[in-house]
């Protein structure tokens, strides 16, 4: 169903330009420089200096493999400095879709619902924080000599000693991490999206975020469903100054919940036309491919 026959002002997201990526966009962070001392103890600042100075010259090709609970995602990744390619292989529902930004716009297109959305690139290489992390000895892994670095609330980084590339993030019960990392010059074709015949391109100047916790961060207003269906996920977000996009999925399938401000009362469930509506807080709700046995709950 389009967004637009909902009299959702989808394609008006308004907010700053730009966007942001977190996991499992985050682990696209990595850099090729100068060799280093290796056998050199280096603080976890110094390595992150490192990191930070070289993540807009990587060049690499790999397979990016992101654990959420039984979740699994599997992507292979493009990355040539702040411009980046994923390109899904599973779960089936993500199966051949595509994210390219081409270092000026982002567009993430949807297979199963032969979709595109596209909004302003951040024009720079995701930010990589300092902390308070706890830096290992350097260890072999696949073959590579690689830093651990970890923090509280479970949080770790594997960096690749040689090239300041970040391979692995756990977050707390989420992992993202790089397999078959293959360094080198990536073809300038990769970062081109070509629509599939049929695709129409929603342009938007929201932000686009894969998780909740950093949506939440520049659109504090918005509600997540009170109860998911079993087995769903956030799949991804896309956060306006007063619009919200959530999509869900369950690897199988996935339904789509707009959030909108309004000074409208407050409105009971309802269903007009497939999609499911109703008003609470503040908050003009529309929810589209959702179970019909979980909207009740997800409207509470």
């Amino acid at each position: 169903m389009n967004p637009k026959s909902l009299d959702f002002p989808v394609a008006k997201l308004s907010g700053r330009k730009g966007i942001r990526f977190f996991a499992p966009y985050l682990l696209c962070v990595a850099a090729i420089g100068a060799p280093n001392d290796i056998a050199r103890a280096q603080s976890a600042d110094e390595i992150l200096k490192g990191v930070r100075a070289s993540e807009n010259k990587v060049q690499l090709r790999a397979t990016q493999v992101v654990q959420r609970g039984a979740s699994r995602e599997v992507a292979t990744l493009y990355r040539s400095g702040i411009k980046r390619r994923l390109e899904w292989s599973a779960p089936g529902v993500r199966a051949g879709d595509v994210l390219v930004d081409d270092g000026q716009t982002v567009t993430l297109f949807h297979r199963a619902d032969n979709t595109a959305i596209q909004t302003q690139s951040a024009h720079r290489a995701p930010v990589v924080l300092s902390g308070d992390w706890k830096v290992s000895a350097p260890i072999q892994q696949n073959g590579r000599t690689v830093r651990v670095l970890s923090r509280d609330k479970g949080r770790e980084m594997t960096i690749d000693a040689k090239t300041n590339a970040i391979l692995r993030v756990k977050n707390g019960g989420e992992v993202t991490n790089l397999q078959n990392v293959d360094y080198g010059a990536v073809a300038p074709a990769k970062f081109q999206f070509s629509a599939p015949a049929g695709v129409q391109i929603l342009k938007t100047e929201g932000r686009l975020f894969g998780d909740l916790g950093a949506a939440r961060g520049f659109a504090s207003w918005l509600q997540a469903p009170a109860d998911l269906p079993a087995g769903y996920a956030l799949e991804s977000a896309i956060a306006g100054k007063d619009e919200v996009w959530l999509r869900y999925s369950n690897g199988k399938k996935r339904f789509s919940l707009f959030q909108q401000k309004t000074s409208d009362s407050d409105l009971a469930l309802q269903k007009v036309n497939g999609a499911w509506f109703w008003r609470k807080n503040g908050l003009r709700f529309v929810a589209t491919g959702a179970p019909e046995n979980a909207v009740a709950a997800m409207a509470k």
